[in-house]
């Protein structure tokens, strides 16, 4: 598929790259990863047919968390406030894969968030990666 990357080849070049890559480094591919969240936001509006709301931004990464292999739910929805835990994904206990690698990647969905709607924060407080029992993400609207 021309102008595709499949989830193994991502995972592998991702992983593979944040491992060898020093501060600066990370800091560059968290920049580049937000800018293809950014790029990406207008596929799941269309697709999926999302409000450009907070229930929107979470079914988006719910979406995209099915295409990269993570298992995640909603597991409290309020009108201010919604909260996904993911319990599953490739990347857990592989080699190389740390709490700053995982953050470099998370920056693809803070920026799929922010190109949906600009208002609406997404703020991880767990990662399975620091030894937590799942990765929890809360989407709010900013303040």
């Amino acid at each position: 598929m021309k102008g595709k990357v499949t989830t193994t080849t991502l995972r592998y070049n991702i992983g593979f790259s944040s491992n060898m890559l020093n501060e600066e480094g990370r800091r560059e591919l968290a920049k580049l990863m937000y800018d293809w969240g950014l790029e990406d936001a207008e596929r799941p509006i269309k697709i999926l047919g999302i409000k450009r709301d907070l229930h929107g931004c979470a079914i988006a990464l719910l979406a995209m968390h099915r295409i990269f292999g993570i298992k995640s739910r909603i597991v409290r929805e309020t009108e201010n406030e919604i909260v996904i835990q993911a319990t599953k994904c490739l990347w857990k206990d592989k080699k190389g894969w740390t709490p700053a690698v995982c953050a470099t990647i998370d920056m693809y969905e803070v920026g799929l968030v922010k190109g949906i709607n600009k208002n609406i924060r997404h703020i991880c407080t767990e990662r399975r990666s620091k030894g937590d029992k799942v990765c929890e993400l809360i989407l709010k609207p900013s303040d």
